[in-house]
């Protein structure tokens, strides 16, 4: 039996990393049919192994979430504020009220 070396002759050669479609999705969290759908449109590199499978390189996975990462806004602090509540207006509110009062519960 002879066995196959699991790099390349070259041991400065470079050997992109490559990730299966289902853990792919896992990184990018959403369904394996997108990730298909980024590799058809060239969004993502991948190359075939096997009959059916198909592996993601995760150089091209990182390289997409770069350029669809949203620029970072300098020196603007984010203070989330309590939307103010509307005046009540409408008749039933003001009857319900009205009724919790009379029973000294408002």
């Amino acid at each position: 039996m002879t066995l196959r070396p699991a790099i390349a002759l070259d041991p400065g050669a470079y050997v992109r990393q490559s990730a299966r479609v289902a853990t792919v999705a896992g990184l990018l969290d959403c369904h394996p049919g997108d990730v298909r759908r980024l590799v058809d449109a060239g969004e993502l590199e991948a190359h075939g192994k096997g009959v059916r499978g198909v592996r993601v390189y995760l150089d091209s996975v990182t390289d997409y979430q770069e350029r669809r990462a949203r620029p970072a806004k300098a020196n603007q602090q984010v203070i989330h504020k309590p939307k103010a509540r509307a005046a009540a207006s409408t008749a039933a509110f003001r009857a319900a009220m009205a009724g919790l009062q009379a029973k000294g519960l408002a």
